[in-house]
């Protein structure tokens, strides 16, 4: 099947000299160029990729188009990828090799160079030795150019003990002359059928893989002696292919199937189209045997040998496709559908080269202008500028609030942590555990409603104080058991103030790194030794709030207050609030009002209190209302001091 609207009969010698031969160079100089600047790893670039499995006559068809001899002993050619890329022109005939390193020692992805090895050869009889060398360096890169450069057949046959077996790097061959076709092909490894190691078929299959994807055009070699059906080269380009505008097939080693066998009428099927078609159909070659290439055929003989055999030999000189047979139509065919290909990406390479390129002008505006002044000057104004920085966020200026307002935020967690700390101190007994106690007074802010603490009864106090006492005289509570009360609700002080600081220096931390970057992140040295002084300076500053912290925690594990009217004031009304809920405050609210009713006003219910029998657990009252007091009383101090001696002596020892 001939499904293509290419010129199919048009040779390279007549285009050469033409407009549109022109064009085709430079479209495909464009191509080589963007390979050989790593384009490919940003943009999908048309080539030319031959593949088939291993003997399927790949080198005989390379041969054929570029007019090189290739070396074909095991373990050079098929080792590596191999690109050919050729123009048409009027003047002498010239080779180039080149290597383009993509790939490091460890087969990772690097920054693509392409690196000429050797000089321009001019004699075709130079072309093999120079491949087997370049690609001798491409499996043994450790070795310097020049020894190899130097190094005979013998030598690189015998090779290193270190050497690839594959490598994904490629060797570059630019070919000039007045018999070629402008055309730029890459000729893969073989696909491996059988190996000792089995990683070396996969690694082989990978690189074919990574190479058919895209908008490459897949040139599938196939020898006629084995099964259409049975190609694994096929099969990969079907699977990256499946419509078939990319896979071209060219079949090789017509000349092995046997004379009159039915096989050949088969392939002919093939050939014309009837049998296993593809949108751009089979091309049927034939190659010098070697008892023609031991007597030195050159390319011109084998181009003549080639057609006479397929004009004298049944069935392919009765076909009605002579278009199908012999590589001069190959190429023919091959050259413009690549330049076609090649068109219609250009428009994607474009629109994808043009976002790149704004991606790049867009990191580029984003760098710092450059240093045009005296350099010492330069960057002693650039540590006072990060000096005035620092400053800012310390103090919280205008456009630099984001480090106190954090801050702030971290500190009223703090003063809930501290706060959750409260004492639930529950007038009742255990066993009147119905009862619900609302652990705060009516003028408290409404998010210090509750206590995370367990519920402390009546009794679980009444237990505590006889537990302490030893020496005091009888109805004296013990002081210690008030101190022990109290360092229950201040044990977990030191943690929350920890936590507090931390996230605090934390936040400080990043927005001091963060100054730093922007002032010194375009020299690498000098923005570490930035990094450096202001760890040391965080340290600094830090160990000495710390202490301060610490000090302020310290001084309230030995209770004391001079703050003595909020302390009474507190306790009077929790007190009350105890009193109230267990039953006594009520009754003494009640005759308060009936008295007052009768005309005894002026008394208060500790003057009438005086007149009833003590509750059997007022002096457990008392003291849950005097520790609860105090604790109202130290809170408040916590949650001002501890704050304010970070703010002092971490925050703002950052201002110049």
């Amino acid at each position: 099947m001939g499904g293509t609207d290419i010129p199919q009969h048009v040779g390279s010698t007549q285009l050469s000299a033409t407009s549109y031969a022109e064009t085709r160079k430079e479209l495909l100089r464009l191509v080589q160029n963007l390979r050989a600047n790593g384009a490919q790893a940003v943009v999908d670039v048309p080539r030319v990729v031959v593949i088939g499995n291993q003997s399927a006559g790949k080198s005989s068809v390379v041969e054929a188009m570029s007019g090189i001899n290739v070396p074909r002993d095991a373990g050079t050619c098929t080792r590596c990828p191999m690109e050919l890329r050729m123009t048409s022109s009027t003047g002498p005939w010239s080779c180039q090799i080149s290597i383009r390193w993509e790939y490091d020692e460890d087969n990772n992805k690097m920054k693509v160079k392409e690196d000429r090895f050797g000089d321009q050869i001019t004699d075709k009889v130079d072309v093999e030795l120079a491949l087997r060398r370049a690609q001798f360096l491409v499996l043994n890169r450790d070795i310097d150019p020049q020894t190899v450069l130097g190094m005979s057949v013998d030598s690189l046959k015998a090779g290193v003990g270190n050497s690839l077996a594959f490598s994904r790097n490629i060797v570059c061959v630019d070919l000039e002359g007045p018999d070629l076709t402008d055309l730029s092909f890459i000729d893969l490894p073989g696909l491996i059928q059988v190996a000792e190691e089995p990683h070396l078929v996969k690694l082989v299959e990978d690189l074919v893989v990574d190479h058919i994807q895209g908008n490459s055009l897949i040139l599938v070699t196939v020898p006629m002696p084995d099964d259409l059906e049975n190609q694994k080269a096929l099969t990969l380009a079907n699977t990256a292919d499946p419509e078939g505008k990319r896979t071209i097939g060219v079949l090789t080693k017509a000349d092995v199937v046997a004379k009159g066998s039915k096989s050949r009428n088969l392939w002919l099927e093939v050939i014309e189209g009837r049998r296993r078609p593809l949108l751009h159909g089979y091309y049927c070659t034939r190659q010098p045997d070697d008892d023609e290439r031991e007597r030195g055929i050159s390319p011109t003989e084998a181009r003549q040998a080639e057609a006479a055999y397929f004009d004298q030999n049944a069935p392919w000189s009765t076909s009605t496709h002579k278009h199908r047979f012999g590589i001069k139509n190959l190429a023919a065919t091959l050259s413009p559908l690549l330049e076609k290909v090649i068109k219609d990406s250009l428009p994607n390479i474009y629109e994808k080269a043009t976002e790149y390129l704004r991606a790049c002008e867009a990191e580029l505006a984003r760098l710092p202008k450059a240093v045009t002044g005296e350099p010492a000057s330069f960057m002693l104004n650039l540590v006072t500028s990060l000096c005035s920085d620092f400053g800012e966020l310390a103090q919280g200026g205008p456009g630099s609030e984001g480090l106190v307002q954090e801050s702030r935020l971290v500190f009223n967690k703090f003063k809930h942590e501290i706060r959750a700390t409260t004492p639930n101190y529950v007038p009742s007994r255990k066993d009147e555990s119905e009862l619900w106690f609302e652990n705060r007074l009516d003028e408290e802010e409404e998010d210090q409603t509750s206590a995370a603490s367990v519920p402390f009864f009546l009794d679980d106090m009444r237990a505590h104080i006889m537990g302490s006492i030893t020496r005091e005289l009888p109805n004296n509570v013990p002081f210690s058991a008030k101190v022990t009360l109290i360092k229950a609700f201040q044990e977990k002080w030191d943690d929350a103030a920890t936590r507090c600081f931390s996230s605090v220096v934390a936040e400080t931390e990043q927005a001091l790194l963060t100054c730093a970057k922007i002032k010194f992140g375009r020299w690498d040295h000098l923005h570490s030794m930035i990094r450096a002084c202001i760890n040391d300076l965080i340290k600094k500053h830090a160990d000495t709030c710390e202490s301060f912290i610490k000090a302020s925690l310290e001084v309230e594990h030995a209770p004391f207050t001079q703050n003595t009217h909020y302390l009474q004031s507190c306790k009077e009304k929790w007190l009350s609030k105890y009193r109230d809920a267990h039953g006594l405050g009520g009754l003494l609210n009640t005759a308060l009002s009936q008295l007052a009713a009768l005309g005894y006003t002026g008394l208060n219910s500790e003057d009438l209190g005086r007149l009833i029998k003590p509750d059997q657990y007022e002096t457990e009252m008392e003291v849950m209302a005097e520790v609860r007091g105090y604790f109202q009383v130290a809170y408040k101090r916590v949650i001002d001091y501890v704050p304010s001696f970070i703010d002092l002596k971490f925050i703002k020892a950052y201002v110049a």
